[in-house]
């Protein structure tokens, strides 16, 4: 099983592999990977260009002893923008394409620019050795590869730029669009769901039946790959997440269960953990504060808002904050020093960026370094993806808006690599709280009600008050 998270690329993330003329850059004061050369810069030797970027290590696709498929997920977005905002000779380029390959075939052939967007050449191109299979999202019509009746459109190639399925889409408008992509190892389906970030319009869906077991090697390398053809468009990933169902070592090795059943129980008393800090934090701060709450404030948020501690119970509780005792008891059992980070959640004694064991890992998964704050402890003995999605998810767990929360189902459901990983904020939210209004009579409240959207607004009468 593997699964990943980028809600950007940063230069120092060896994670993701770039060649050619793709770069780590700022894309719309984003981080993100630019395929090929800005838009600005128009001399002769851009109009041929070809980047690739793609994960750092294999991905498990089937397995030949068990002859079992995985199923995954793979969500990006990206952009596409032209010179003039047209899709013409002088101002558009080959397009964008996510790939999954063989090994051997990771880096672009050469001679694969323009309409072969970095994927195959002359030679290459309608081979079933290229072992190649693709989505494209194509900004120039060929008449050769049969492509559909617009220069902008979107495909399912396999081992041919002569795709199996294709739809015409607006890619060049410069908007923010979104892709998933998703294989069922059971149907044989690969499926591509595509539509924009902040437009209403409705989305794209394009499906195909495909054997990857007969196209592509058990284990496979996944990217981008783009080129540019008549033109210097930005080209540009600026977010990656994906997931799949296949382990190779369970089904080589009798199975994980009893990791998994600790990898549960970890979880479990992580959330417990962070939401006890939550708390705790939230006490210190209203103790630091010179104001005064009224108390029927106090009740409304005894009912309404977070659950607040006395000191003196949390010190009986920890045992005057113990390092080896417990923290607590929770409603699913008890509740220890937290796991994955080896700390506390409010640690006094280390820098001040990292006393708040939250605001430290959010801040660190903004950055493209969660895995930094892993118990040192630990010496490195443990899988990099799990533990990855171990800390995803106890942020998901642990986010200052409630409402954004997930269920334990829900959480239990992504760690079994049942769903996928949640698209985070890169900087954490700050949290926020409803606190209902005073308690007033009826007569004391003139409703109004405007026809505009439907709302509507009461005020109060203060004069009798």
């Amino acid at each position: 099983m593997i699964s990943f998270s980028f809600p950007d690329f940063l230069p120092n993330d060896n994670n993701i592999i770039v060649s050619g003329t793709a770069s780590k850059a700022q894309v719309d004061k984003h981080p993100s990977i630019r395929l090929t050369d800005n838009v600005d810069d128009l001399s002769d030797n851009k109009y041929s260009a070809i980047g690739r970027a793609y994960y750092y290590k294999p991905i498990p696709l089937w397995d030949s002893t068990t002859n079992v498929i995985t199923n995954f997920t793979t969500t990006f977005e990206f952009v596409i923008r032209t010179r003039n905002g047209e899709s013409s000779y002088n101002s558009s380029g080959g397009g964008i394409a996510f790939f999954i390959t063989s090994e051997d075939s990771v880096d672009a052939p050469t001679n694969s620019g323009g309409s072969y967007m970095g994927l195959f050449n002359g030679t290459t191109e309608g081979k079933s050795s290229s072992k190649m299979v693709a989505v494209e999202f194509d900004t120039w019509q060929d008449e050769e590869w049969g492509d559909a009746p617009s220069d902008n459109h979107v495909g399912i190639d396999v081992n041919s730029l002569v795709s199996k399925a294709n739809s015409t889409w607006n890619l060049t408008s410069g908007d923010i669009l979104v892709a998933t992509v998703s294989y069922d190892g059971t149907s044989e389906i690969l499926s591509v769901f595509l539509k924009y970030l902040n437009l209403p319009n409705l989305p794209l869906n394009l499906t195909h039946n495909v054997k990857l077991r007969d196209v592509l090697p058990e284990k496979v390398m996944m990217g981008f790959s783009a080129a540019t053809g008549g033109g210097v468009p930005v080209q540009a990933i600026r977010s990656w997440n994906f997931s799949s169902t296949l382990d190779l070592g369970s089904t080589q090795n009798g199975g994980k269960g009893s990791f998994k059943m600790w990898l549960i129980g970890l979880i479990i008393g992580l959330v417990l953990l962070l939401v006890v800090g939550l708390s705790f934090g939230s006490y210190i701060l209203w103790r630091n504060s010179k104001r005064k709450v009224a108390e029927e404030d106090e009740e409304l948020i005894e009912v309404t808002g977070p659950k607040m501690f006395a000191y003196k119970d949390l010190v009986v509780a920890t045992n005057n904050f113990s390092e080896e005792g417990k923290l607590g008891q929770g409603g699913f059992g008890s509740v220890y020093k937290e796991i994955a980070c080896g700390r506390r959640v409010v640690e006094p004694k280390v820098e001040e960026s990292k006393i708040n064991l939250l605001k430290w890992v959010w801040v660190l998964y903004g950055e493209g370094r969660l895995l930094e704050a892993v118990d040192e402890t630990l010496n490195g003995d443990y899988d990099m993806d799990e533990m990855q999605r171990l800390m995803i998810i106890g942020l998901w767990c642990a986010h200052p808006d409630h409402t954004s929360r997930p269920s334990i189902r829900q959480a239990i459901r992504v760690l079994n690599y049942e769903a996928s990983l949640p698209s985070l904020p890169s900087k954490m939210p700050l949290p926020s709280y409803y606190y209902a209004p005073e308690a007033m009579t009826a007569d004391q409240i003139q409703s109004t009600s405007t026809s505009k959207g439907g709302s509507t607004s009461a005020t109060k009468d203060d004069s009798r008050v």
